[in-house]
């Protein structure tokens, strides 16, 4: 559902185009092709070929060795065909040559020997062998202690996984290609203090990673780019919702990593704690280090969203539920923040309507005026063949960001009494108060949110720690007016892990359907249908082996999968039963 779901309905597309396209090819073109031309014995190469191919792929390997590897820079080129052979090309085609006869005179000598001893010897004694086994188990009381072992190791992979618990991940925890620290003061600080607070970021930065120049080269092999931004572009995108708007009380370092094999083992989510460590202490400023996203954006790990209808209330509750938190010294939390604040500086203009009433002035002329000096207005249009371009009309910048200047223009209006043009400075019939108020005002059901959000420490795993705050939520008060819910990755996590199983039961039943409808009968359907459910332990088995953490689209989506083959397998062993 959601964002999820565009970004991952390209899988499913792709698997049923894929084996469409394979069945197409099996039933139809396979049997074309093998029809006229396959050879129903085995036989090997005879010499006479072996040499006539040889001496061809000999020549081949001449051409293009001395091509390739002989004359630097040369290029084939066929221009009646449209073809042209670059040295890389010409390199391929010789090593390919050279492989294919290296290949071709071992298949004469041993791998034809060795293809005809495992399919006419040492298969079929592994065909006895599994006869005589299976033979062995399902005889008498032997096939009820074989469905009992079955069972028994199908229940010790669920007690397996409780006693080594997998982390629970909503997409697949990727290595840093990027590491960005957000620098924030509060609104209405100076471009000039937060440029000067992301210089000293910059160089901490710079710092950590001088010890990683090759000194073959003098070059930096584990970053290619440090970026710097203030103002426009220095938001954070999960709590700005990619606005564009002018932020010079924000900024942002970006350091991009170069592709993994150029690391030379280095692991850029050590960088990513060591750039943590040394930017913090910044005075009156909070610096926010994260990576790169991997897939759809979801939220940060920890997202707690508060619902109320007074902000004023709610950034109260806020502020004392994140002491609470971290009185509790909950581990891997990085920092717990609020995504709304009032300190947005706003100038309030408070109209005497009385005196204006009396002057025949109305608010909205004086609104529109204010207005139209600070976003502009539109003209005329400027056309220039097929484009249409608008002019727009307004104070200059310095002009605009004057305080004196703005409310010191005059309202032209008509007197209504004389039918005089009449002149009035808007300063004369309003007053300004300079303010605070909500940086940003979020709804959702036509009620009022915010967020506090964190990022995870590296080592540590977002869902247990969310397990962790919800146990130590359970014995906080909040007022009635205020309700708490948990949102970001773990609403998308919930949300994906719900339609997933509601797919899965739904896979199953229409499985159920078909194999009732082909075989006519209740217990030949539970005998396929248990397959599915034994085929789970292996899932589980795997992932307490090999130590994997359980990411519920990858994993989910793989169990469905699952569910198709092993249903097909038991649909093909109970069809040779029958027959």
């Amino acid at each position: 559902p959601g964002t999820m779901g565009k970004f991952m309905k390209y899988f499913p597309i792709t698997l049923t185009v894929t084996l469409t396209g394979s069945l197409f090819v099996a039933m139809v073109i396979n049997a074309a092709m093998t029809g006229g031309s396959m050879a129903l014995e085995d036989k090997n190469i005879t010499k006479k070929k072996l040499k006539y191919f040889t001496k061809i792929f000999a020549l081949l390997i001449l051409i293009f060795g001395v091509l390739g590897y002989g004359l630097t820079g040369l290029t084939v080129s066929f221009s009646f065909l449209g073809i042209n052979i670059n040295q890389t090309v010409q390199k391929a085609i010789c090593n390919l040559s050279l492989i294919s006869t290296v290949l071709m005179w071992l298949y004469y000598w041993k791998i034809f020997q060795w293809t005809q001893d495992f399919q006419y010897s040492f298969f079929p004694r592994m065909e006895e062998k599994y006869k005589l086994f299976l033979a062995k188990i399902l005889t008498g009381k032997n096939a009820w202690k074989a469905l009992g072992g079955i069972i028994v190791l199908l229940i010790f992979s669920f007690v397996l996984l409780g006693i080594f618990p997998r982390k629970v991940l909503f997409f697949p925890d990727n290595v840093p290609n990027q590491v960005i620290a957000y620098i924030e003061y509060p609104q209405g600080t100076s471009i000039d203090k937060t440029n000067k607070a992301t210089l000293f970021v910059e160089k901490q930065v710079i710092k950590i990673l001088e010890k990683y120049v090759d000194p073959s080269t003098n070059k930096n092999f584990l970053a290619e780019s440090i970026v710097s931004q203030v103002g426009v572009g220095a938001g954070n995108p999960n709590v700005d919702a990619g606005s564009a708007s002018e932020t010079p009380f924000k900024g942002k370092v970006t350091v991009n990593f170069s592709e993994f094999k150029f690391r030379q083992g280095i692991n850029t989510a050590d960088i990513l704690e060591e750039v943590r460590t040394k930017v913090t202490g910044i005075a009156g400023a909070t610096v926010t280090v994260e990576k790169d996203a991997n897939g759809p954006p979801a939220g940060y790990p920890i997202s707690i969203q508060l619902t109320g209808s007074d902000y004023d209330e709610m950034i109260k509750e806020a502020d004392k539920m994140i002491a609470f938190l971290d009185s509790k010294n909950i581990p891997g939390i990085e920092k717990l923040s609020i995504d709304i604040n009032k300190e947005s500086p706003e100038l309030e203009v408070k109209v005497d309507r009385a005196n204006a009433g009396s002057m025949g002035i109305s608010t909205g002329q004086l609104g529109f005026t204010l207005r139209r000096s600070v976003y502009g207005q539109e003209i005329s249009t400027y056309k220039e063949g097929d484009d249409d371009y608008n002019i727009v009309m307004r104070m200059q910048a310095d002009q605009r960001k004057n305080e004196n200047i703005l409310f010191n223009q005059s309202l032209t209006f008509r007197n209504q009494n004389n039918g005089q043009i009449m002149q009035v400075p808007i300063s004369a019939i309003s007053k300004t108060d300079k303010t605070t108020t909500y940086n940003q005002i979020k709804r959702k059901n036509h009620r009022r949110i915010m967020t506090v959000y964190s990022n995870v420490l590296t080592g540590f795993n977002g869902d247990e720690i969310t397990k962790q705050i919800q146990e130590e939520l359970k014995s906080y008060k909040f007022p009635n007016s205020v309700t708490y819910s948990f949102s970001g990755v773990q609403e998308e996590q919930g949300k994906n892990q719900n339609f997933l199983m509601y797919a899965l039961f739904l896979a199953l039943a229409g499985i159920t359907i078909i194999i009732v409808l082909q075989f006519n009968s209740v217990s030949k359907t539970i005998v396929i249908m248990f397959t599915v459910l034994l085929s789970f332990s292996g899932v589980f088995y795997g992932y307490v082996i090999a130590n994997m953490d359980f990411v519920i689209l990858m994993t989910m989506m793989g169990i469905i999968s699952l569910a198709g083959v092993v249903v097909k397998n038991g649909i093909v062993l109970m069809d040779f039963f029958v027959l």
